[in-house]
């Protein structure tokens, strides 16, 4: 599964403006809208701390100075974080695109405002939804099948092209590779459960 098209090759205008971090790490965040399109350069932050997790949903926030423009932000807008340690390349961290949930304005404890952003890794989107059918049909029980192929089919059918509610497909930006038959066979039966912890569930059957 992928968020849209790979995030680019960062433009030079980074190599000129990148934030000095801990040891003489620099980075270059960038702002885009929901779609991709590059909104904005972040030249400076106050705070940035961001955990990635492996299967999980990694957490980002980032605090900004009150002259940032707050306007540009949008739920879902996205956030690329390219680090650079000294001496080495410039490279997207963790390969994360990052998306904005919630921000929230705050006063710091020198009494100065702030804006944080609370964003999450792409795989957040997978914990929003619900496999939301009955029991009885084909979408809430599934019969043996590859473990590989049941996860892939359950994400079009919740968040893809085979959502029977069009206003959950999201294929748009959300893209399912090919079925591949890899995993071991097993049934699963899952109706109105959240969707990740069942794909971890199918992902950790097929492991043991």
């Amino acid at each position: 599964m992928g968020d849209g098209p790979p995030p680019v090759t960062p433009p030079i205008l980074v190599i000129a403006a990148p934030i000095q971090g801990l040891y003489g790490t620099t980075y270059s965040i960038f702002l885009l809208s929901p779609t991709g399109t590059f909104i904005k350069l972040i030249a400076r932050f106050n705070r940035l701390s961001y955990t990635l997790a492996a299967n999980g949903i990694g957490v980002c926030k980032l605090t900004l100075p009150p002259t940032f423009p707050l306007s540009f932000v949008q739920e879902d807008s996205r956030l690329l974080i390219w680090r650079q340690v000294p001496g080495g390349r410039k490279y997207l961290d963790g390969d994360a695109v990052w998306l904005i949930r919630d921000w929230e304005e705050s006063i710091n404890q020198q009494g100065k405002q702030e804006y944080t952003l609370l964003a999450y890794t792409a795989s957040e989107i997978l914990d929003r939804a619900i496999i939301a059918y009955s029991q009885g049909s084909t979408y809430g029980s599934k019969a043996s099948a590859p473990l590989d192929n049941i996860i892939k089919a359950l994400v079009r059918e919740n968040l893809g092209s085979l959502a029977t509610d069009t206003t959950r497909n999201i294929s748009t930006y959300l893209v399912v590779e090919a079925d591949l038959s890899l995993g071991p066979s097993a049934p699963k039966t899952a109706p109105w459960r959240k969707l990740l912890p069942t794909l971890r569930e199918l992902a950790q059957t097929a492991d043991d």
